[in-house]
């Protein structure tokens, strides 16, 4: 459904694979000729060199030099890694321009207040952990790679974010992802409040169809255990 949406709409899909050797995953997306992979929990330069060499193995079979590649971050231990060299250090068979490293910025304030319940607005610390993501990422940057970031974005935030020295290329608020003008505020506040919507009406008319095929699965539940049990 959300491919078939992303093509009707004129949107690039987005494949979230499971880890760095999720073969399968990647093959499948390249199959559905999916236009990215977002990529969770690489965090180390193990992680990130098995990804890379996951993804390599599919060069002579597809042509890679289009997708692009988000590798989530969202923990201290991945920013303290982007401030070194080893996160970026494999060779990749697209321009390190296609490679973005999405910051989680919800994750990252869960596990510095240790929260395991979620019960937190992000902008209650926004302040301290947009300072923590613009000084770890100017390597990266200057390595020729892109940023993002997500987690508890609004109209506020938006605001906030456009004063970093490092301004991310990407914000991701839910199913969508787009890319800040950063010179005019109000579009970019425009850009966010027509894809949260349009998040809204998909992830309504999903909850629709999920609706529709529990009460199928129900009704086809109740009819097999009259069968089979009251017979």
């Amino acid at each position: 459904m959300l491919m078939k949406y992303c093509r009707e709409e004129g949107y690039l899909f987005n494949s979230m694979i499971g880890g760095c050797e999720s073969i399968r995953d990647i093959q499948e997306s390249l199959t559905l000729a999916t236009d990215a992979l977002e990529c969770p929990a690489i965090e180390s330069e193990f992680a990130a060199r098995k990804l890379s060499s996951s993804i390599k193995r599919f060069s002579g079979e597809y042509d890679l030099s289009n997708l692009n590649i988000f590798i989530n971050i969202g923990t201290e231990r991945g920013l303290k890694l982007l401030r070194r060299t080893g996160i970026s250090n494999p060779t990749w068979p697209m321009s390190r321009k296609r490679i973005a490293f999405l910051i989680d910025r919800r994750m990252l304030v869960s596990e510095r207040i240790n929260s395991h319940d979620g019960h937190f607005e992000v902008r209650d610390h926004e302040k301290e952990v947009n300072a923590a993501i613009d000084q770890s990422i100017k390597l990266v940057l200057d390595e020729g790679y892109s940023y993002g970031i997500s987690g508890g974005v609004t109209t506020e935030s938006l605001q906030r974010l456009s004063t970093l020295d490092n301004k991310p290329q990407y914000v991701k608020s839910g199913l969508f992802t787009f890319c800040p003008k950063w010179d005019d505020f109000q579009e970019d506040a425009r850009e966010l409040y027509n894809l949260q919507r349009k998040e809204l009406d998909v992830l309504m008319r999903m909850l629709n169809i999920l609706s529709t095929q529990s009460k199928a699965i129900e009704q086809r539940c109740d009819h097999l255990y009259k069968y089979l049990v009251k017979g």
